[in-house]
């Protein structure tokens, strides 16, 4: 909704936030919302989730992320595989991650342990770097 309103003040996110959690204590509203067609509820969430991704590219481009980096590539193909692909991570009986979230965890850790600059390796054959 940020971006879609534009307006990034920490006052009004607070109030937002604050609003929305005491209409979800309201079984009113929620009975007004469970009425609403089912082909409704799908179209609204093609567009929110289609204005997240929308968003997270164009984050991509704005920060100008190289692709041509094989570090970055690696982690955006994680990130997106998990992401849509439907894995899970089950710990235990009562804990599982999926979705977006297990793709979120393992880009954070691929982003903290992958070496930030492309590694030169010798070749002790030729005498020369290769990238």
């Amino acid at each position: 909704m940020l971006a879609l309103t534009r307006v990034f003040k920490p006052q009004v996110m607070r109030i937002a936030a604050t609003f929305a959690i005491i209409l979800a204590f309201i079984g009113k509203l929620g009975a007004v919302i469970q009425t609403i067609p089912a082909p409704v509820i799908g179209g609204i969430s093609i567009v929110l989730f289609g204005m997240i991704a929308a968003i997270g590219v164009r984050t991509v481009v704005e920060n100008q992320v190289d692709f041509a980096a094989t570090r970055n590539l690696l982690i955006a193909a994680v990130i997106l595989a998990l992401g849509i692909g439907g894995a899970v991570f089950k710990l235990g009986a009562n804990f599982q991650l999926s979705g977006m979230a297990l793709g979120a965890i393992f880009g954070i850790i691929l982003n903290l342990i992958l070496p930030k600059e492309d590694v030169a390796i010798i070749s002790e054959e030729q005498g020369k770097f290769n990238e």
